[in-house]
């Protein structure tokens, strides 16, 4: 008797989410059901994410809670338009249902919003049942909740679209194996999207937002659009932080570095790979290698691949428009990137919604001032089988086009010490000489190789690339054009600029004809 209450009740639920999806759909908004236990950080998630998110995306907020407005309150600080709904009038439910949801819906107004987000009652089980008409569902949980909890309650990851694995910064303080959260959560629900962040630190936070945007926009097509026929142009993220903000500033930094060891090298070089921390630790070597890249004939187009991007993300590419940077904007050389979206499955991405990506924006004032006349092909790569394909593909099509082109992949090295979870080798000098000597050197020399698999497999077997999708990209696209040798331009680390446990590893990589 028990089971068919049970299914009535969810059947009427059902009919109800159809009412709510039609409501939802009429007003063009996006709808995303968050879902956790109690003390995920889910709330705290939300705060940072609004925080980022708006003004440029409009969101409203549908709280749940059996009692109280303590998460209201919070989440009222951000500026959202919030509601709540309390339970215990109803008998307590641990979850939201449809019914509940579409009222409140209504009471806080849809009609000028881009996102509502309803966040659900904290609990693994009942909010997994209840469809409330939403668009999509992402459940949080905090790695102090252990690895095992997606094998525990399968049900609530296997209807979720995505996940997220916060509190990461406590992963030093805690015996928890990150790799076997993440690996229960996409065996329960393989290939499905994991995020790990810090609702603390915010790290992670960009493709979180990246994925957010993208599907707001993908069912509002809001905030993304050509006006009056002005080109799109993707903002500067990092400009005076982690490079400078002025033409002067960048074009004083640049000079410097051109006069550092040896300068830039002489050869028939046609692609490279640099580094892509701030420029006070790797600028020298990114600047180096992309003003090697020069010659007598004019560039056509600049290929710039990067992104930090797990082995099942989905490849993007910038769509058309400009980048901006402090020299003046790199317009998009838009013909190219439709004959690559034609010849292979790389989603577009407009300006507004293309992220921010430091791997790829560190590059594009060196790329404007060594090639002011040059268009840009702007692409992130994952760390998969495809990866290749992408590459040579872009330059296959780049010649039917009969663009002279300059490829330039965006990877740095090892990531190690306590921030980053290796600290396999101990700590100080002795850890710098296992990176440098040991863990980056067989990667290096995997992409001098030109080894295009081993590239991928060294990065995600050794953590010694951040972005091997992109440096297999890039020599795939090299021997494309007819590459046979590989120089390495210089090695350094943070380590010499800033000795602290937690250190990153960076190589300047060119690729020549002869």
């Amino acid at each position: 008797m028990e089971i068919k209450i049970q299914k009535k009740v969810l059947e009427a639920n059902e009919t109800e989410a159809e009412k709510s999806r039609k409501f939802f759909r009429q007003k063009n908004v996006f709808v995303l059901n968050m879902m956790s236990s109690p003390g995920s950080g889910k709330t705290e998630t939300l705060c940072k994410t609004l925080a980022r998110l708006m003004p440029g995306v409009r969101v409203g907020v549908i709280v749940g809670d059996i009692c109280t407005t303590n998460d209201a309150d919070r989440l009222l600080k951000t500026g959202a338009r919030v509601t709540q709904i309390n339970t215990d009038q109803f008998g307590g439910d641990c979850h939201l249902s449809a019914p509940l949801v579409l009222d409140s819906a209504r009471k806080l107004g849809c009609d000028d919003l881009d996102l509502l987000i309803v966040e659900n009652i904290g609990n693994l089980v009942c909010p997994a049942e209840f469809d409330i008409g939403e668009d999509a569902r992402a459940v949080v949980l905090s790695v102090t909740e252990g690895e095992d909890k997606p094998l525990k309650y399968p049900l609530m990851f296997r209807v979720a679209d995505v996940a997220i694995l916060n509190k990461i910064d406590l992963l030093p303080h805690l015996d928890v194996d990150r790799d076997l959260a993440v690996g229960n959560m996409q065996k329960v629900h393989p290939r499905m999207p994991v995020f790990e962040m810090s609702a603390k630190t915010e790290e992670g936070y960009g493709p979180w937002l990246d994925w957010l945007k993208i599907k707001v926009f993908e069912k509002t097509g809001r905030g993304c659009k050509n006006k009056g026929g002005i080109m799109e142009t993707k903002k500067m993220a990092f400009g005076g932080t982690w490079y400078p903000a002025t033409a002067r500033e960048c074009e004083s930094s640049i000079e410097k570095f051109l006069q550092e060891k040896q300068g830039p090298l002489a050869g028939s070089f046609v692609g490279g790979i640099v580094p892509h921390a701030g420029w006070y630790y790797s600028g020298s070597i990114a600047c180096r290698v992309i003003a090697s890249l020069r010659s007598r004939e004019e560039v056509d187009t600049i290929i710039l691949l990067g992104a930090h991007m797990h082995r099942q993300s989905e490849p993007f590419i910038l769509g058309h428009g400009a980048v901006e940077t402090p020299f003046g904007e790199i317009e998009v050389d838009a013909e190219l990137v439709d004959r690559i979206c034609a010849g292979i499955s790389i989603r577009k991405r407009p300006p507004a919604i293309f992220p921010d990506e430091n791997t790829l924006e560190l590059q594009n004032p060196f790329i404007r001032y060594f090639f002011p006349r040059a268009k840009i092909v702007i692409m992130g790569v994952a760390p998969s089988l495809f990866a290749p394909v992408i590459g040579a593909t872009a330059v296959a099509e780049a010649g039917l086009l009969s663009r002279k082109i300059r490829v330039i992949g965006s990877t740095d090295m090892t990531h190690y010490g306590p921030d980053f979870g290796l600290t396999r080798a101990g700590s100080g000098e002795k850890a710098v000489d296992w990176v440098t000597r040991k863990n980056d050197r067989t990667a290096i020399e995997a992409m001098k190789r030109m080894a295009e698999e081993e590239i991928i497999s060294e990065g995600l077997t050794h953590q010694n690339m951040c972005c091997p999708g992109a440096a297999a990209a890039t020599v795939a696209a090299v021997k494309k054009l007819g590459a046979v040798r590989a120089l390495e331009l210089d090695y350094a680390t943070s380590f010499e600029k800033s000795a602290s446990p937690s250190f990153v590893g960076y190589a300047g990589i060119l690729y020549a004809l002869s």
